[in-house]
């Protein structure tokens, strides 16, 4: 499958029309070439990485898939079997609540900790892993609230499991099991140095740069960066067979549940189209990725701004992209 003859292009004009300070752009074809487009401002770094936030979680749900198909853990693991030592503080229905749940926003789990926490957290120095299990606790002692839907705190708790689970930081294990098979070299945690983009807001008529993040805790709900080319390799992983997941794992993960949630996905489709997606945002960035598994063809994009017409922008672009595809798959 080709890529578009006007990726480039309809990437820079996307820019021009929103005036943005930068975006880029990875598509991965079914062939498995990947190809790149960036215009903007661009800093020093020959390799620019850019933050992806929530498209973090399709990389924090394979990771758990990777501990499924190594038999660390199963996606019918309890809350209570999986975090025994918060056990006895969590409620008796939070204890029932199966993995799978959680990967699948399925849990009643809240969206995320109240906003003086979150501040709180945001100014702390205490490690990533002992803020994930500051917010677990907290997390499970209410009751399930099955209208929360989409959480970010779901996908910390899940973060949480995965140190129980293996002894290590999220961190630690997403470089090891995720990073390192797909040698991913190029990717950090919170938002990038000074060498590679900001991320910037709007003040008025102008854009304000800002480097700040969430909090380290929320690294397996939205925290990655990472340069372009590393993303479309994390993306051709869930189109291919690859060594990273078997095939049975990945069809789980890419399996919707009844609220239209995959495990690190969002399941939909587009005039006939399957599609499996995730946007995500720290409020200074925008990012989507796109997967056509019947095309075998993925799509990321971000842009190192945010405001709604950015959202808007990038969601209108992929659209337009994918829309250039055949009706039918090859």
């Amino acid at each position: 499958m080709e890529i578009p003859s006007d990726f480039s292009a309809l990437i820079a004009e996307s820019r021009a029309k929103h005036i943005a300070p930068a975006i880029g752009a990875v598509w991965i074809n079914s062939d498995a070439t990947l190809n790149l487009a960036m215009h903007g401002a661009l800093p020093i770094a020959k390799t620019p990485q850019w933050h992806i936030g929530s498209c973090t979680k399709a990389m924090t749900a394979t990771l758990f898939a990777r501990l499924v198909d190594q038999s660390l853990i199963r996606f019918d693991t309890t809350l209570a079997n999986a975090l025994p030592n918060l056990a006895a503080r969590m409620t008796p229905e939070f204890r029932k609540i199966p993995m799978h749940a959680l990967l699948t926003h399925s849990a009643g789990i809240a969206t995320n900790p109240s906003q003086s926490t979150f501040r709180a957290l945001r100014r702390s120095s205490a490690p990533a892993p002992a803020q994930r299990r500051f917010l677990v606790a907290d997390a499970l002692k209410e009751k399930p609230n099955p209208d929360n839907g989409y959480s970010n705190l779901g996908y910390i708790v899940l973060g949480a499991v995965i140190e129980q689970a293996t002894g290590q930081s999220w961190e630690s294990m997403i470089a090891k099991e995720i990073m390192i098979p797909l040698s991913i070299s190029r990717f950090g945690f919170g938002t990038p140095g000074s060498e590679h983009p900001a991320g910037h807001y709007r003040t008025g008529n102008t854009w304000t740069e800002d480097r700040s993040d969430n909090p380290k805790a929320y690294g397996p709900a939205g925290r990655v960066n990472l340069a372009l080319s590393e993303w479309g390799r994390f993306l051709r992983a869930h189109l291919n067979q690859s060594h990273l997941l078997s095939t049975a794992t990945r069809s789980r993960l890419h399996h919707p549940a009844s609220n239209g949630f995959a495990m690190g996905w969002i399941a939909t489709s587009r005039r006939g189209k399957r599609l499996l997606f995730h946007t995500g945002s720290n409020n200074a960035w925008f990012a989507q990725a796109t997967l056509l598994p019947d095309y075998g063809i993925g799509l990321g994009i971000v842009c190192n701004a945010y405001e709604p017409s950015i959202e808007r922008a990038v969601s209108d672009l992929t659209l337009e992209l994918i829309d250039q595809l055949p009706t039918q798959a090859p």
